[in-house]
């Protein structure tokens, strides 16, 4: 960002407050300028076509001895993400170049017992493939080439709890990833080897 009329330094704080796309500049100890912020807005695409399939089922039990039961699954495959950023280039397959993985799938289990209520889900996004430049050795040398990569799938479990209080109120208490999975990496070849690979959650398909 270089552009003067995006800069509003100074105008204001945080970058949400500022009426359209721009930056924001910070000063440091030292005098160095830093960016502090960016806000961008949508940037059209010439086209775009996904194919998939999503499907979902749950059942629940109810007013069983031992309280209220429900099972919930939802499974999302995508095939294909064309995606052509402008008219004047070719379309290109997310699925294969920007890690967009094709399976994503979420199994949770419920029960409910008077003012007590607990559930466990099961978190699934599944094998990833992408494009970026790979460090090759060339005559002894590593060389920066275009490559592929692949992420592992990644697996998390949530466990959450619930109470009602008696003024209509709740108190929740959960645990996120209770297995303490990291997300998997790129490969040590890759440049990107140091990220952790971006998921682009609500691209082409449900969100689960």
């Amino acid at each position: 960002y270089n552009d003067p009329s995006l800069n509003y330094t100074g105008q204001y704080s945080l970058c949400e407050d500022m009426p359209g796309n721009g930056y924001l500049n910070t000063v440091d100890n030292d005098g160095v300028v830093n960016l502090a912020c960016v806000r961008n807005g949508p940037i059209n695409i010439a086209e775009e076509a996904a194919q998939g399939v999503d499907l979902s089922t749950n059942y629940r039990w109810r007013d069983t001895p031992y309280g209220d039961f429900s099972a919930k699954l939802e499974a999302s495959y995508l095939d294909s993400k064309e995606v052509r950023e402008s008219a004047d280039e070719p379309s290109e397959d997310y699925t294969e170049t920007d890690y967009l993985p094709h399976w994503k799938g979420t199994a949770t289990l419920g029960w409910a017992l008077g003012e007590f209520s607990t559930s466990l889900s099961y978190y699934l996004t599944g094998e990833a493939r992408g494009e970026d430049l790979i460090l090759v050795p060339v005559n002894g040398v590593l060389v920066k080439q275009p490559g592929t990569d692949v992420l592992d799938k990644y697996e998390r479990v949530n466990l959450s709890f619930s109470y009602e209080l008696p003024w209509d109120g709740k108190v929740k208490w959960g645990v996120t990833n209770l297995t303490d999975e990291m997300p998997p990496t790129f490969d040590v070849s890759n440049t990107r080897h140091t990220e952790f690979p971006y998921y682009q959650e609500d691209a082409g398909y449900n969100v689960i």
